[in-house]
């Protein structure tokens, strides 16, 4: 998928969307989704440890508790978990998109495995879940042509990106005291981000160049959480909190120019060291929940991620603070008495708002996207599978930038088990 006839700059840390992208798989686990050309910037699309249940409900979840699911946007929600309840929650999602610029459109499509997680009790106080999931994701495929210079020859330049950062994760959550968890979450980043610039000279019969920049990044990453409920009569309000300080990512760098000519091929440069710092920002969510008999959930969460004045580690970059405004309901007919299965599903509504940190050309790249979701129950009325859609619009066509318009399509199956059960015999 390529759209000609667009200026073309030789460097990767240069280009700034010039073209809109065709997708590529990123190999990272859990990486699913066509990566708009925003994914270039910085260490990727960054995701939320979200499920289908949280985006049904416009993506909301800091203040809700790990009832029938589990909740990794709030460490402190894993103790709301039965003192024999075991959970595996297993997600895919699929993913369609648009793309807009100068005139021009494009579509793509990808789906794939989401995330993997398991959650059980280690005592009556203390609830703890293990995961597998992706934290940024990169995945662009762009070709321009250009004017070779001094001559009436075109060079075609194809810069494509891959990659991403995957998060392996151990959740606790602690109640103190009746209404109040704390939650502790440890964290390994891991992965690489790939990306390389290919230049062909046009017609062919000369010499291809291949400038390869691949960046390993890892560390340590902890967070905090607080869940509060207040019981009012049949009522419940919630309050939740976390909070991620700022940790730098160990990173080293490597380079590489290959150059293809028509008789030998060979290695023009080749260079690893540590790459410069980069550090992921101190991040705070709050959450507000209230709970109307057990029929009717309404959701709504702030988020603010320090961004500004950053150092971006791969490609120019400027950076500003990231905020997020969700806003969820969720409607059950009848939670306790669901005979019927309509009376055991579970229908969501939600919207989101984000300003996102890469600002480009003076622009912030935003989100906005409206959400509709539901959750099915199993014969048993234990285990679930929950249902999301969302449609959403990102960036912008502000001075030769992309507009992407989406709609993705996400699949959770929670199976509900009882372990730790001493079996009594007559």
């Amino acid at each position: 998928m390529t759209f000609d006839n667009i200026a073309c700059r030789t460097s990767l840390n240069r280009l700034i969307c010039i073209a809109i992208m065709c997708t590529s798989t990123a190999y990272t686990f859990a990486q699913y989704s066509p990566n708009s050309i925003y994914s270039m910037f910085g260490i990727g699309d960054l995701k939320q440890n979200t499920t289908a249940k949280h985006r049904g409900m416009g993506r909301t979840g800091v203040a809700l508790s790990s009832d029938g699911f589990l909740n990794g946007a709030n460490p402190a929600s894993i103790n709301s978990l039965g003192s024999t309840d075991v959970l595996m929650d297993m997600g895919i999602s699929f993913y369609k998109a648009k793309y807009y610029s100068n005139g021009d459109d494009i579509t793509a499509f990808d789906g794939n495995y989401d995330h993997i997680a398991l959650g059980f009790p280690v005592t009556r106080w203390w609830g703890a879940s293990l995961g597998l999931r992706p934290f940024s994701e990169v995945g662009y495929d762009i070709t321009t042509t250009s004017v070779y210079e001094g001559s009436y020859e075109d060079i075609e330049t194809r810069f494509t990106g891959s990659g991403g950062i995957s998060q392996v994760y151990l959740n606790n959550s602690f109640q103190p005291f009746r209404g109040l968890s704390l939650g502790f979450s440890f964290s390994y980043l891991t992965g690489s981000i790939d990306q390389t610039e290919t230049s062909y000279l046009l017609p062919a019969g000369y010499y291809d160049v291949y400038t390869t920049n691949s960046y390993y990044l890892r560390n340590i990453y902890i967070g905090f959480g607080l869940l509060y409920s207040l019981h009012l009569k049949n009522d419940m309000l919630s309050l939740g909190i976390t909070y991620h300080p700022e940790k730098e990512l160990f990173s080293t760098y490597s380079h590489e120019v290959f150059v293809n000519a028509t008789e030998e091929d060979y290695y023009l440069e080749v260079e690893s060291k540590r790459a410069d710092r980069f550090c992921l920002p101190s991040s705070l969510e709050a959450g507000l929940a209230y709970h109307f008999s057990s029929r009717l959930k309404l959701a709504a969460d702030y988020g603010i991620q320090h961004w500004e004045g950053n150092t971006s580690l791969i490609n120019v970059l400027e950076m500003t603070d990231k905020s997020y405004y969700h806003f969820g309901l969720e409607w059950s007919p009848n939670p306790k008495n669901h005979w019927t299965y309509f009376q055991g599903m579970d229908f969501r509504l939600g919207g989101y708002i984000e300003k996102g940190y890469m600002l480009i050309r003076d622009n912030q790249i935003n989100e906005y996207g409206l959400t509709l979701g539901m959750g099915i129950p199993s014969s048993d009325r234990k285990s679930r599978v929950n249902l999301s859609l969302e449609l959403g619009k990102m960036g912008t066509t502000k001075d030769g930038l992309v507009n992407e318009y989406y709609a993705g399509l996400s699949l959770d199956f929670i199976m509900h088990s009882n372990w730790f059960v001493k079996r009594k015999y007559n």
